[in-house]
């Protein structure tokens, strides 16, 4: 069951609007909803990722940073988040 699944027993009231954000957030960085797949290609994922390899991502940050970059955020699965926060930290910050 997901979690939005329990708005369905909710009716009107304080209890749906409590669940709101599960309905709003699911799936979000996991999977796709039906038909969103169709309108994902390369230059929307160029345009709101990065992507890049170490030095391309390097160099890619420092741009950004230059037009007013102050944070990354990453939202990754969580089986691969400490592996990639690993990898990301030795392949990217330590040369940056």
């Amino acid at each position: 069951m997901w979690p939005y699944d329990l708005l369905a027993g909710c009716g009107r009231g304080k209890s749906k609007t409590r669940f709101r954000h599960f309905r709003t957030h699911e799936r979000h960085y996991t999977y796709l909803h039906p038909g969103e797949a169709e309108l994902i290609d390369a230059e929307l994922i160029r345009a709101t990722c990065l992507v890049e390899e170490a030095d391309e991502l390097i160099e890619r940050i420092r741009e950004l940073e230059g037009g007013g970059l102050l944070e990354l955020m990453f939202a990754t699965g969580v089986d691969e988040k400490w592996r990639f926060s690993e990898e990301f930290a030795r392949r990217v910050v330590t040369r940056y």
